[in-house]
């Protein structure tokens, strides 16, 4: 298969000549334009086309660019008698005939050509093949005579090159022939050149070596000519062929100087094209020799060699893609991928080194060369947190190394390097300003996720005073510079410097306290961080107490180990332990401007506390533990009542913000839901059984039924006025007041237990009858004197519910005298409430004037 690679491209030699003859056609019918140009604006006439010019050819070759529109001018008397059809503009028609045509050129004049230097090499490949079946030449004849031709090729392309002809061709357009030519010409001689050392055994690896190099660096030389598609292959082979030549002495310094050279000639070709997207196989490249340095050498030369060419590569790709304006994004682009690839392998080297020295002068050498090549160009300054990303992986990976130094050198390794960062990003802030808030995040986010990292790896090792002096340290040090960069008027500074000091303060807290009490000091620094927005205008520590009140949240309730705390310690601890964070962020909200985005997320977070609070409160004092699966009607009671009081008191604010108007809202929905379905459906005592208290009145009836009568009704103010939700909420709290009086009178009756089997006496049952009626009176009365028409038909519901007891209840199960005083008393009420209506519901219509 080697010897099929050596003569790749016989058949393309024949179409390139053959294209030949037709560029020579193109380029006659060109000059013939050019003087033709020439002659209008001279004002001569324009010569007579040449015989050998076809019209189609002059016509449709070359097209007319964009650039260089036609300057034909034509005189008043052709203008007079020209005739009156449209005619299209020279541009739309231009643009219109280079698209059509685009497809076609690119077709004829680019994929042909190369696949016709693919057809030479295979054809070569053939040729070999049989010489090689038929015994014609022997090895060496073989391999000298597909080198010459490699060399022929090469030369062939270069004199189409040179020719003039070929030359004003290719100032016009892409000529591809050549470029083919030279690229088939350079495989088939290193081609041939590999065989003789892989197959026959007619080089030593030495000279293979050199001779293929010879031929990589001559085709990054040939390219400066023929295009970026010639370096691509010489670079592509230049990678390849020292992983196919093994050697007795193998070095990693002859790789590395290999390699070094290679990617100099080759970015240096990408510099003088102007092809930044050379760059990209070259940190390919990059990428797997370095690890082949890493793994095919032994250690030590091999550490520090690649250390080298990991320092080497990203200035080199700088340097060759510095300057190119027309594809500035892609050059941006490269360099920056270069650093970004050179912290990945830096942390390689570094752990597969197993932290020798060449593993920390890769962490230390390359975060500084990231950091210079950021501060030579402010678009690169995602560069400065590579690099701290590099330092933060690399010493998290060496504090995690289970065997080495003792935790106070790990320490003191994380310690330095925080402290380096911490000023190197500050001097760099005061020396180049641009970009700030990278230089200030680099300052502030490496010392911080250092120490976090080292606190996170032996928090159980290093006692939790040992870590206050360094965090306050640093805590004050980034809150002084926030302060500093303010007053210079650098606003993303001190927005960077101002949250990397909020969260130090918290990762202090997280060093010193535990479970609730560390809840509750974090939720304080929220509203000094909302304090600190407020008086110095600053955004990123308002977003901060956000961050605080989501951190807090999730460990109220998300975090399951709260139900295990112990409740009386000895004052509850749910109290403060939910409460304070909901004064916090209340209170926090209040600090922030009403037009702050963030100001919305703290009052959620208040509201949503005040929601916890009351029902793991009730919770721990009626079970004793947060974690009781049971509830009773005294526990669904206060939780209620407490949801209830919440938004009834939100109902009674001025101006209540949307988020809290929203919220209330919901909690009065949930807190009315709660007493429906489960205290009047599910936990009612007539058919639980509950024990509902000795007295009357005041028993766990009031409480339960109706306690939040008034409190529903004061929380539908959180609705307009005439409303359907304000009638639902009237028709809840009456549905509840009706049932809670009823079972008022069945408590009176029967004491603790008003479980339904117990059946029901006379009075009772005549009982019930005037509550109902007193409380239809009582419904009617308050809406003729409110006039509200929904109480007054309330009133009517609850009369005919009455009177449908009576005649069905009543009638059959009451005697003697009960029975005619329900009667009676049904009857009069009857007559009563027909004349209230008539005297002030419907009062009679003036009589009309005769």
């Amino acid at each position: 298969m080697l010897d099929l690679l050596l003569l790749i491209g016989a058949i393309l030699g024949a179409l390139a000549f053959r294209a030949n003859r037709r560029l020579e056609r193109d380029v006659a019918a060109l000059r013939q334009e050019v003087a033709r140009l020439q002659a209008v604006i001279g004002g001569e006439p324009p010569p007579q086309p040449m015989p050998e010019a076809t019209p189609a050819a002059a016509g449709s070759w070359p097209p007319q660019s964009r650039r260089h529109p036609r300057w034909d001018i034509p005189d008043e008397e052709a203008q007079e008698h020209a005739p009156a059809t449209p005619v299209l503009p020279p541009v739309a028609a231009r643009e219109q005939a280079e698209d059509g045509a685009s497809l076609e050129q690119a077709f004829a004049s680019r994929w042909l050509v190369w696949l016709g230097g693919l057809t030479l090499a295979l054809g070569g490949v053939f040729l070999a093949r049989y010489a090689i079946e038929q015994g014609l030449l022997g090895p060496a004849a073989r391999m000298t005579l597909a080198v010459l031709l490699g060399l022929a090729l090469v030369l062939g392309g270069e004199w189409l090159r040179r020719r003039p002809l070929a030359r004003d061709l290719g100032r016009i357009r892409g000529d591809q022939v050549p470029s083919a030519l030279v690229a088939a010409g350079l495989s088939i001689a290193s081609a041939a050149i590999y065989a003789s050392f892989a197959l026959h055994d007619l080089l030593g690896p030495a000279t293979t070596f050199v001779a293929l190099a010879a031929f990589c660096l001559a085709a990054q030389g040939l390219a400066l000519r023929h295009g970026a598609l010639v370096a691509l292959l010489g670079l592509a082979g230049g990678l390849a062929f020292p992983a196919l030549i093994p050697s007795d002495t193998p070095s990693a310094w002859t790789l590395l100087a290999w390699l070094l050279l290679l990617t100099i000639a080759t970015l240096a070709a990408a510099r003088r094209l102007g092809t930044p997207w050379l760059a990209l196989p070259v940190l390919a490249g990059h990428a797997v020799w370095t690890v082949g340095l890493l793994h095919l050498f032994p250690r030590g030369a091999a550490d520090w060699a690649a250390l080298l060419y990991v320092l080497a590569v990203p200035p080199l790709v700088t340097w060759a893609t510095l300057g190119n304006r027309a594809k500035r994004r892609l050059a941006a682009g490269m360099a920056e991928a270069s650093g970004w690839l050179a912290t990945v392998l830096a942390v390689v080297l570094a752990g597969v080194s197993d932290w020798s020295a060449a593993g920390w002068a890769a962490t230390i050498l390359v975060g500084l060369l990231l950091l210079a090549l950021a501060a030579t160009e402010p678009r690169r300054w995602r560069l400065s947190l590579a690099a701290g990303l590099l330092t933060l992986v690399s010493v998290g990976l060496y504090q995690a190394v289970p065997t080495g130094p003792t935790p106070g050198t790990r320490l003191l390794v994380a310690g330095g390097f925080g402290i380096a960062y911490l000023a190197l990003g500050t001097l760099a802030l005061l020396r180049h300003r641009r970009p700030a808030r990278a230089w200030a995040l680099l300052s502030g986010l490496v010392p911080l996720g250092l120490a976090a990292t080292a606190y996170a790896r032996w928090e159980g090792e290093v006692t939790g005073w040992a870590w206050l002096p360094p965090l306050l340290l640093l805590t004050a040090a980034l809150a002084s510079l926030a302060l500093f960069t303010l007053r210079r008027g650098w606003r993303p500074a001190a927005e960077a410097h101002a949250a990397t000091a909020l969260a130090a303060a918290a990762l202090t807290l997280v060093t010193q306290l535990d479970q609730a009490p560390l809840t509750v000091a974090l939720s304080l620094l929220a509203p000094l961080a909302a304090l600190a927005s407020r008086r110095t205008g600053l955004t990123w520590p308002a977003w901060g107490s956000n961050a605080v009140a989501a951190i807090v949240l999730s460990r109220l309730l998300l975090n399951q180990d709260v139900l295990d705390y112990p409740v009386w310690t000895p004052f509850p601890w749910v109290l403060w332990g939910y409460g304070i964070p909901a004064l916090a962020f209340w209170w926090a909200a209040r600090q922030l401007s009403p037009d702050s985005p963030a100001r919305a997320a703290l009052q959620v977070g208040s509201l949503v506390l005040a929601v916890v609070l009351p029902a793991l409160a009730v919770k721990a004092w009626t079970d004793g533990s947060l974690r009781g699966k049971s509830w009773d009607l005294l526990e669904l009671s206060l939780r209620s009542l407490a949801w209830l009081a919440t938004a009834a008191g939100l109902a009674g604010r001025r101006h209540l913000p949307t988020v809290l108007l929203w919220g209330s809202r919901a909690l009065l929905v949930l807190a009315g839901l709660h007493v429906l379905v489960l205290q009047l459906l599910v936990q009612n005592p007539l058919w639980t059984g509950e024990d509902v208290g000795p007295w009357p009145v005041l028993n766990l009836v009031l409480l339960a039924y109706l306690a939040p009568v008034p409190l529903l009704l004061l929380g539908a103010r959180l609705w307009p006025a005439g409303g359907r939700a304000r009638t639902l909420a009237a028709a809840a709290a009456l549905l509840l007041a009706f049932a809670g009086l009823s079972l008022e009178v069945r408590q009176a009756f029967q004491g603790r237990y008003l479980y339904v089997g117990n059946g029901i006496g006379d009075g009772e049952l005549y009982a019930y009858s005037v509550l109902w009626l007193l409380f239809a009176l009582g419904l009617l009365a308050a809406g003729i004197r409110l006039r509200l028409s929904a109480a007054r038909y309330a009133a009517l519901a609850v009369l005919m519910l009455t009177v449908a007891k009576v005649f069905l209840l009543d009638m059959a199960d009451l005697e003697g005298l009960l029975r005619i005083l329900s009667f009676f008393g049904l009857g009069a009420s009857l007559i009563g409430i027909g004349w209230l209506y008539q005297r002030f519901v419907q009062p009679p219509r003036p009589a009309a004037a005769s």
